[in-house]
């Protein structure tokens, strides 16, 4: 996954597959603590203060949500949610990775927000209007938008996207934050050498590599423009490293 293979096949001129494609992960620009999920309770708007996604949605399609807003979003929340959150001492992630579903979000709490504030990477206000003109987003935008959420939070239902009624939290107490994020965090590369379907790598004249194999991320092609779900490059890994080691052992025999 850090293109060591690259080098080290670089002599023998292999063909590359899966440029471009990968997985970016939504972070805030707070540390580089990996957090692979945005707690459910965050509202995101674009720079148009709108509303795009369900804020829970798998991380193989908040990246390419992500990208049709020019991969930048705000998240939004107001205190008596964040105070909440901080109470509970969990996440309140929609998926979790096994044993972390206890834990607090290393992120999205009041400690951590409040350091922030004093850095200038949360903006805060008692307005949703004044909110907006912080982030640079048109204020009747976003106040449309926030009351949108409310109502589909007051009624149970998210109605635009589908979001679990448990995560919808109205956002209706000051004050207000806004929190710029972005898909920052590189959680996957597809690039690498081309295989067929025995995982023998390809030359670049497209015959067979005698004696060389390739499997999970130093294969490339396999992961289409879409990482398909949880456990995708840990397929890879397995499929292919099986047939890798099969193909392998017939070879050295």
């Amino acid at each position: 996954s850090r293109g060591d293979a690259l080098d080290f096949t670089r002599d023998v001129h292999p063909q590359l597959a899966g440029r471009d494609r990968g997985l970016r992960l939504i972070h805030s620009d707070f540390d580089h603590i990996y957090e692979a999920y945005l707690p459910g309770w965050l509202v995101l708007v674009n720079r148009e203060g709108r509303r795009f996604c369900n804020e829970t949605a798998p991380y193989g399609i908040m990246d390419g949500l992500m990208k049709t807003q020019g991969d930048v979003a705000f998240a939004i929340f107001d205190h008596p949610t964040l105070e909440e959150a901080t109470r509970l001492g969990t996440a309140r992630y929609k998926q979790t990775i096994p044993g972390s579903s206890k834990k607090q979000s290393p992120h999205w709490n009041l400690d951590v927000i409040e350091l922030m504030i004093k850095e200038g990477k949360v903006h805060r206000a008692h307005s949703v209007a004044d909110l907006a003109t912080l982030i640079a987003v048109p204020a009747e935008h976003l106040v449309a938008t926030v009351e949108r959420s409310n109502a589909g939070a007051e009624a149970g239902e998210d109605s635009d996207y589908l979001k679990d009624a448990s995560f919808l939290e109205r956002i209706d107490s000051a004050p207000f934050y806004a929190v710029e994020v972005r898909t920052a965090t590189v959680a996957f590369t597809a690039c690498g050498l081309r295989t067929d379907r025995q995982a023998r790598v390809l030359g670049r004249d497209g015959r067979v590599i005698p004696g060389l194999f390739a499997a999970g991320e130093v294969a490339g092609g396999i992961v289409g423009p879409r990482y398909v779900g949880s456990g995708n490059s840990y397929g890879n890994c397995v499929t292919f490293g099986r047939i890798a080691g099969q193909e392998a052992a017939a070879h050295a025999r």
